[in-house]
């Protein structure tokens, strides 16, 4: 799966905009059990919308067939939080995929928008005044909202995962870096190119 967005969130921090992160837990039939925590995005930090990314942990994956999925879980449950250094973090709602839904048609790696549950600290945002202004000033309903997309997983998503494990991402990220200041190596070597080439034509 994808967690792709986030949008339209109430405002979880007094001072300054939110600093979301997504958790992913499989929550099972038996209420006495607990729930299986299968992925958590990284924290972004102070955004009033949350695009995640490769190096923000988007993509999570969980290695259950069908069968299994089916006879022990649930529904597949998305928290969205607010990251506070100073205190207790803010869980700002909830979106619940019932596992039949999910299996019955959601695998076609459409993006798909869900309106998301809110906890009751921010419950009256969604149906009082806040929401409301929200509405007008867009033009359009400002339901807080969690953007995911869906597939069946193939072993080249496995291999991707396992090279984007969280011990890799630092690689990852270094070898960015390494390609970015290539790019502009090469851009300015062009330029320098283009630049001698055109006092040549001057002279």
């Amino acid at each position: 799966f994808e967690i792709c967005s986030l949008w339209n969130l109430p405002k979880a921090d007094i001072v300054g905009r939110n600093d979301p992160y997504v958790c992913v837990d499989l929550v099972p039939f038996d209420p006495n059990a607990k729930s299986e925590r299968i992925h958590k995005t990284a924290v972004l930090n102070n955004v009033d919308i949350a695009i995640y990314t490769v190096l923000s942990d988007c993509f999570g994956l969980f290695k259950k067939t069908p069968a299994e999925l089916r006879s022990t879980y649930r529904c597949i449950c998305f928290r969205v939080r607010d990251f506070d250094s100073l205190a207790k973090n803010d869980e700002i709602g909830k979106v619940e995929i019932p596992i039949e839904d999910l299996l019955g048609g959601m695998l076609d790696e459409q993006r798909r928008s869900f309106r998301i549950d809110l906890g009751d600290e921010f419950a009256t945002f969604d149906d009082g005044h806040e929401i409301v202004q929200k509405s007008k000033a867009l033009g359009q309903l400002a339901f807080p909202s969690l953007a995911l997309r869906f597939r069946v997983a193939t072993d080249a998503d496995n291999l991707f995962m396992e090279v984007m494990s969280k011990n890799n991402r630092k690689t990852f990220a270094s070898y960015g870096d390494r390609f970015r200041k290539m790019l502009k190596l090469d851009k300015k070597n062009k330029q320098d190119i283009r630049s001698k080439k055109h006092s040549t034509i001057s002279r």
